[in-house]
C-alpha cells in the first residue's frame, strides 16, 4: 500500500462507521464501474463468437438457445444491431 494510502487509512479509520460505510460502498462501486465495462466487453466477444459458430453451421442451434438463456437482452441488442 502506497504512503497516501497508509495515511488515508488510518484518518479515515476515525470516522464515524456511517461514514466509513458510504465511503466503503463509494470505493467498492468505482472498482466495479471499471470491471463492468471488461466484463461487457469480453462477454460481447463470446456472444459474437457463438453467434458466428451458429451461423457458420459449425454449431448446432442448441448455440442460439445458450445466448438466450445466459444473456437475453445482450443477445436481442446483438440482432438488433444485424438488422
Amino acid at each position: 500500500m502506497t504512503e497516501i494510502a497508509e495515511k488515508l487509512k488510518a484518518e479515515l479509520s476515525q470516522l464515524a462507521s456511517e461514514d466509513r460505510a458510504e465511503l466503503a460502498y463509494y470505493l467498492i462501486r468505482s472498482l466495479d464501474e471499471k470491471d463492468e465495462g471488461d466484463v461487457r466487453s469480453a462477454w460481447e466477444t463470446e456472444l459474437e463468437r457463438r453467434f458466428q459458430e451458429m451461423e457458420s453451421g459449425s454449431q448446432s442451434s442448441d448455440v442460439l438457445d445458450e445466448l438466450v438463456k445466459d444473456d437475453p437482452e445482450s443477445f436481442r441488442e446483438m440482432l438488433n444491431d444485424r438488422c
